[in-house]
């Protein structure tokens, strides 16, 4: 699977099992609820940066959000980053 893909994955599955809706995360995050919409769904590439931004909010989420958080970071890093 293409790094954008497996790190979309992740994230996708990750705010599904967050107790924030998607645009709370949004809005924590500092994008339009649209642009995280097309980026969880694979129509937008998220840039390293944006999902580093993504990762830190998600850690706000509780235990099992931070695990996937550092996850989400591991999967960046060992894939050389999102394009």
């Amino acid at each position: 699977m293409p790094t954008t893909d497996r790190v979309t994955a992740i994230m996708k599955d990750l705010v599904e099992r967050l107790p924030m809706s998607v645009s709370a995360l949004a809005r924590q995050v500092g994008i339009p609820q649209p642009v995280l919409w097309r980026i969880l769904n694979g129509r937008r590439p998220a840039s390293p940066a944006k999902v580093r931004v993504i990762a830190d909010a998600l850690e706000s989420g509780g235990r099992d959000a931070t695990a996937a958080a550092k996850a989400l970071r591991r999967a960046i890093r060992t894939r050389g980053g999102a394009r």
